[in-house]
């Protein structure tokens, strides 16, 4: 996800660039320690149900472990992921820097972010085309970074394939195209594992789209970008972001109880946990209902602190 600069999908309505920085919980609590995590639940769920893990899906180990909680636990955690890969991968608006537009100019026309959506939309929900889509983030990932640190500095121009009216820029589309291919052959072939396809992906495409940008054109267009280009003009200072209003009785109340939510669902574990053998299976029981009625609370508490934020930014901004 981050390889493929999924994160830029998002932060683009970032507020403050300090928000990158985020990134690092993602990366650390969220997808190392959250897997982590899930693989002990997992083991423990197999146990419980006396069934090969193998067999058991996330839902049926989620349900295992956390009851329906868990279950909506897994229905979230797929959406909130599904999210900024399907607005880049072509649900972005029209001009808006989405995957397929990494091999062209941005989409303008309706029509054209339309069918990229449909498109999007139909090979995220064939089971048997995910993995095959996976792999194309990374290769696009290649190609932003590259263009952004690396042309400047040895010599080619960033967008020089926009800057000479290209409907296509083949050079993104032959490494795009190219290493999403190979990444198919060596998966399908078990050279190596999906999982880490990431890297190699990710270097073959920016190593080939920065080979042939140099040989479409790239260098020329630097060099008369620098004979041309008028003195650079002193960046404007970024606008402070409006203080927020005062604090009302419902953004403090949704706060507290969403605090609460979040304390209490730490601790009933633990209580499980303490159990002696023979409570441990009502105190189980006792838990997953529980945990759902403190999961209902928490999205409701949090949806009102959210509401009521961007209220209070509202009224100071007006």
């Amino acid at each position: 996800m981050h390889v493929g600069l999924s994160d830029m999908a998002i932060f683009r309505f970032a507020r403050k660039a300090s928000y990158g920085l985020f990134s690092a919980f993602g990366m650390y609590v969220g997808h190392y320690l959250a897997w982590v995590c899930a693989g002990v639940m997992g083991a423990a769920a197999a146990f419980v149900a006396q069934t090969p893990l193998s067999k058991l899906d996330s839902g049926d180990v989620a349900s295992q472990a956390l009851g329906v909680s868990g279950a909506l636990a897994v229905v979230i955690a797929g959406w909130t992921t599904a999210n900024p890969t399907l607005y880049r991968a072509g649900l972005a608006p029209p001009g808006h820097h989405a995957e397929l537009a990494a091999v062209g100019r941005h989409p303008h026309r309706r029509g054209d972010h339309d069918g990229h959506g449909v498109l999007a939309l139909r090979l995220h929900e064939a089971p048997r085309l995910r993995g095959h889509v996976r792999p194309a983030p990374h290769a696009g990932g290649g190609h932003r970074l590259v263009e952004h640190w690396i042309f400047p500095r040895i010599g080619l121009t960033r967008f020089w394939a926009s800057g000479k009216g290209l409907t296509v820029s083949w050079p993104a589309l032959i490494a795009w195209l190219g290493s999403v291919a190979l990444a198919v052959v060596a998966w399908q072939s078990g050279w190596i594992h999906l999982f880490f396809l990431a890297l190699p992906v990710w270097v073959l495409a920016a190593v080939v789209y920065t080979a042939l940008s140099a040989v479409a054109g790239g260098a020329r267009a630097a060099a008369a970008e620098a004979a041309d280009a008028p003195p650079a003009a002193a960046p404007a200072a970024h606008a402070a972001a409006p203080a927020a209003g005062p604090r009302t009785a419902a953004w403090t109340v949704s706060a507290l109880v969403t605090l609460a939510t979040l304390a209490s669902l730490l601790v009933l574990p633990l209580w499980v946990l303490r159990a002696d053998l023979d409570q441990v299976a009502s105190r189980l029981d006792a838990f997953k209902a529980v945990a759902l009625a403190l999961t209902a609370l928490y999205f409701v508490a949090g949806t009102v602190w959210m509401n009521e934020n961007e209220r209070r930014r509202g009224r100071m901004a007006g």
